[in-house]
């Protein structure tokens, strides 16, 4: 039969080729539908989580405006409790009288000046006790009410310098008795003591400063001042305070012909027992070095002795083999001449005795070279001769070793 669609001809039945080609259609048909679900399948799966996306970066939005709701919520709390206070405040102020409020000012008891910093005579205001205008007026009349009284009855100036004269005095006796017994440089930072002062119930503060100095001790034993520093802006006070530091008084007395000669020797002294460190650890530096080519040294030699003992070995087995190979040829030979010469039960006998060397000639069939061993002789001799100067060498250091140390004590 011939099949009318693709004229193939066949037996009975279906066509085979329009059957296999109908079965690769619906295959093909199948395997596109697959593709085409996938697509949308993965289509739809982004989707899903680009919207799982949206939706938590909406719940972050909202969150985040919930936060600062809360935060504006708190502050404007805060604000209303805060002006509750204010007019809590106002209100029990209302009750007080402008004598009551000048007078808690004219009751302040300590009175703190900046005047050693910067030279002026002015109090530092307290705290104001209260809200309202007509009170902070009251108590800053009563304030100065107090400054003025206290300033009436005692001179604020003449503390402030006596201050700097027994501070001066007192730093200056320190650095001297310091500088006196120290053989290295000083470098310190002095707070002004003894700053409060009190009368009749009122306590007059002079907020500190500080004198930094730094001395520096020469190679001659010699202290030199590279740091002289008053922390004041104000030039009178710093011109008051070094007239009674007097630096080159306290210069020539830290710097007296004994204590110099004496830092000096000390000095030396430090110079040379680190220089005798300074030899010690080179000598111990160089001792090791040896100390590490000796072994080495040893270490090689060991190895050619090694050689030479296999090397030894070696030609003592090649030597036996040799001989044997000799007599064994040399027997051969001979036995078989006495062989060939004498017969009957004479020549089986010299027969018996040749296939013997015979035998040893096969198992040792040629001349074994000897190994060298003058190399490694020499080698070990240099090893050791090496070994001996650096021995030689290793005495001599640990003798000059042994006469720094004592140099040092």
């Amino acid at each position: 039969m011939q099949c009318y669609k693709c004229n193939t001809i066949y037996g009975y039945g279906r066509c085979p080729t329009c059957a296999a080609n109908e079965t690769a259609e619906i295959a093909a048909g199948w395997q596109k539908a697959q593709f085409i679900q996938q697509t949308i399948n993965a289509a739809e799966q982004r989707a899903h989580e680009a919207s799982m996306l949206e939706q938590a970066a909406e719940q972050s939005r909202l969150e985040q405006e919930r936060i600062e709701l809360e935060q504006e919520r708190v502050k404007e709390l805060k604000r209303q409790t805060k002006e509750m206070r204010e007019q809590t405040r106002i209100i029990k102020e209302n009750a007080i009288s402008l004598q009551e409020a000048e007078q808690k000012g004219f009751d302040t008891f300590v009175l703190t000046t900046n005047f050693l910093k910067d030279g002026v005579i002015s109090f530092i205001r307290p705290e104001q006790p209260y809200v309202t205008q007509r009170l902070q007026d009251a108590f800053v009349r009563g304030f100065q009410k107090r400054i003025d009284d206290y300033c009436a009855m005692y001179d604020c100036y003449s503390t402030a310098f006596d201050l700097i004269t027994n501070n001066a005095r007192s730093i200056r006796e320190d650095i001297i008795e310091s500088l006196t017994k120290s053989n290295s440089n000083y470098d310190h930072s002095y707070e002004f003591l003894d700053t409060v002062f009190e009368n009749d119930g009122v306590t007059l503060e002079y907020n500190t400063i500080y004198y930094n100095c730094k001395f520096k001790l020469n190679k001659q034993g010699v202290f030199v001042s590279t740091q002289n520093d008053l922390e004041t802006t104000h030039e009178v006070l710093q011109k008051w305070f070094f007239d009674e530091f007097k630096l080159e008084d306290i210069l020539s007395k830290v710097n007296t012909e004994e204590l110099v000669t004496a830092r000096h020797a000390g000095i030396k002294l430090k110079e040379r027992k680190k220089e005798q460190n300074r030899v010690l650890a080179n000598i111990k530096l160089e001792k090791k070095k040896i100390e590490n080519e000796i072994e080495d040294l040893n270490k090689l030699r060991q190895q050619e002795e090694t050689l030479l003992t296999q090397a030894n070995n070696t030609n003592a087995d090649a030597d036996k083999n040799n001989t044997i190979c000799k007599v064994s040829r040399s027997g051969t030979a001979v036995f078989f001449i006495l062989t060939v010469l004498f017969g009957g039960e004479l020549g089986i006998f010299f027969a018996s005795i040749m296939l013997c060397c015979a035998w040893e000639w096969y198992d040792h069939p040629k001349i074994i070279a000897s190994l060298p061993i003058e190399p490694h002789q020499k080698r070990i001799a240099e090893l050791e001769f090496k070994k001996c100067k650096a021995q030689d060498v290793l005495k001599d250091l640990t003798a000059q070793e042994e006469n720094a140390k004592a140099q040092a004590v």
